[in-house]
């Protein structure tokens, strides 16, 4: 982030040490940048493995900023009002860091079989028992 930041001349100190986080167009340079460095161009997209990346990147900002807000944001209002302000915007910026996220498609795996389930095939598989549910002469073949 503090590349992006000294590139752009943000003073990403700065700004977070007045609580304000990152600005949603500023999230949403932030996130091209980093794509651009993870490799994405106009004539190639990021790898699976590289959008994790991104968003890994992008889910570490999302905390530091909303660290920053929920510590040194102000307001002048009174307490109850102030900590709801605050919120809000620690929220507001999450969502936002959320957005600039990149889809990627979940890998679908098959549950892992329970122990009695392994134990249940591992029975039926011995050709004792399997000659109880198929024919003998079929139970010895295989």
């Amino acid at each position: 982030m503090y590349s992006w930041a000294d590139e752009r001349g943000v003073d990403l100190d700065a700004q977070l040490l007045r609580g304000e986080g990152l600005a949603p167009p500023q999230i949403s340079a932030f996130s091209a940048w980093l794509r651009a460095r993870l490799g994405e161009d106009e004539k190639s997209r990021l790898t699976p493995e590289s959008r994790t990346t991104h968003n890994q990147t992008l889910h570490f900002c999302r905390q530091i900023c909303v660290h920053f807000i929920t510590q040194y944001a102000t307001s002048n209002s009174a307490v109850a009002e102030r900590v709801m302000q605050i919120e809000l915007l620690a929220n507001s910026q999450g969502r936002e860091w959320t957005r600039a996220r990149i889809k990627a498609r979940k890998k679908r795996v098959a549950p892992d079989l329970t122990d009695e389930e392994l134990t249940r095939i591992e029975e039926f598989l011995l050709p004792e028992n399997r000659s109880r549910h198929v024919g003998q002469d079929i139970a010895w073949r295989d």
